[in-house]
């Protein structure tokens, strides 16, 4: 079985990374809270992690084992979230979190931010 993207246009690839929720401003809850959100986004991605048992091949190769959260799949989970709930919202980070930045990743400094958003957004 191969890769559902594989032998496909660049074109199709695009509209189907549009079609995520995590790349649709619309499919954003009016009322959503962002923490709401993140933990949306957080199901949606852990939901599409390669199962060994599923017989979903990548590159060719099915996978042994379960497929787990990488860090850096979990801090483009909070970009995105930071995103969604501000466009503006990941420089005011970048500029109030810019030391910590340098030696933690964007996703340990979620409880952080969280408790910061409400001063960010002012």
């Amino acid at each position: 079985m191969k890769w559902p993207y594989q032998n496909q246009s660049e074109a199709w690839v695009t509209n189907k990374m549009q079609a995520c929720p995590a790349n649709q401003h619309q499919e954003i809850i009016p009322a959503e809270r962002p923490e709401d959100l993140y933990q949306r986004l957080m199901s949606f991605i852990e939901d599409n992690l390669l199962l060994a048992n599923r017989n979903i091949s990548h590159h060719g190769e099915v996978p042994g084992s379960d497929e787990e959260m990488s860090p850096t799949l979990e801090s483009l989970v909070v970009l995105t979230c930071l995103r969604l709930v501000h466009p503006d919202l990941l420089s005011l980070v970048k500029q109030r979190c810019s030391t910590e930045l340098l030696s933690k990743s964007l996703a340990s400094l979620k409880p952080q931010i969280t408790q910061a958003l409400d001063s960010l957004l002012e």
